[in-house]
């Protein structure tokens, strides 16, 4: 299932290139605008950019299950319903996350019992977290209210218990290797962006670089923030797409396999 659905997600990008490299470059500019403007604007505007910043995150998390569904059912997108304001949906949306997240912290009780409490507990908060995944993408795939959704995610997932904990292990690796790459790459960059600024300070042998060391580290902060987005992005787009094939197989949704999908 999981190389079936990478197959799609490589498909899918293919044959839509020009969509997704809008969608990224959306998606770059609604997560780097904090900490530009952090750094270029004037301070009283944080807050408010900040708020909006959170506002552009959440529905653009939105829009990614609602693209993979659309890629997955009809074969296309559009980006422009990323902001068609649905609140119904929202409200919905609201209702579930908080169901979600006291179901999910329910095994925090087992915390009161050194060692096989903790232990009980993780374990449990990892099931529930694999059985209640499917939750968001019910409510905006089948219109399901918030309890129905949270049952039939349970639903979908009991029969394909050992493959979405497989499945969620593969993606906990590759995230980690993706996280280590990320930081390592940052790590590089600070130490390069430091070496050039100290080469150049040295070669011209002028007091006039010293000041500008405020400005330089926070040059290097963009590039680190810009790694950052970037490899957050390409995880959540492709990840969007294999999360999306992976749930309408567990449901049973057929009807639109990957052969269907005509390359360019």
């Amino acid at each position: 299932m999981l190389i079936d659905a990478f197959d799609f997600a490589k498909l899918t990008i293919s044959k839509n290139k020009s969509f997704f490299l809008k969608l990224f470059l959306l998606g770059f500019i609604i997560d780097m605008a904090p900490t530009v403007l952090r750094v270029t604007a004037n301070k009283d505007l944080l807050l408010p950019v900040m708020l909006i910043s959170i506002i552009f995150n959440i529905l653009f998390f939105i829009f990614l299950i609602k693209m993979g569904i659309d890629f997955y059912d009809s074969g296309s997108s559009k980006l422009s319903s990323m902001f068609k304001i649905d609140l119904i949906l929202y409200l919905k949306l609201l209702i579930a996350f908080i169901v979600v997240g006291i179901i999910s912290l329910l095994p925090l009780v087992l915390f009161i019992f050194p060692v096989i409490g903790w232990l009980l507990g993780i374990i449990l908060m990892i099931i529930l977290f694999i059985k209640l995944y499917f939750v968001n993408y019910l409510i905006i795939d089948d219109d399901l209210g918030p309890l129905e959704a949270v049952y039939k995610s349970m639903e979908i997932v009991e029969g394909h218990g050992w493959e979405a904990f497989g499945i969620f292990v593969i993606f906990l690796i590759c995230g980690i290797i993706t996280i280590l790459i990320q930081d390592g790459i940052k790590y590089l960059l600070r130490i390069d962006s430091h070496t050039i600024y100290s080469f150049l300070i040295k070669l011209s042998n002028s007091q006039l670089f010293l000041s500008d060391l405020e400005n330089w580290d926070q040059t290097t902060n963009l590039l680190s923030k810009g790694v950052d987005s970037t490899f957050s992005l390409l995880m959540e787009i492709v990840g969007s797409l294999l999360v999306v094939y992976i749930y309408k197989m567990m449901k049973g949704d057929f009807h639109n396999s990957i052969s269907s999908i005509d390359m360019e």
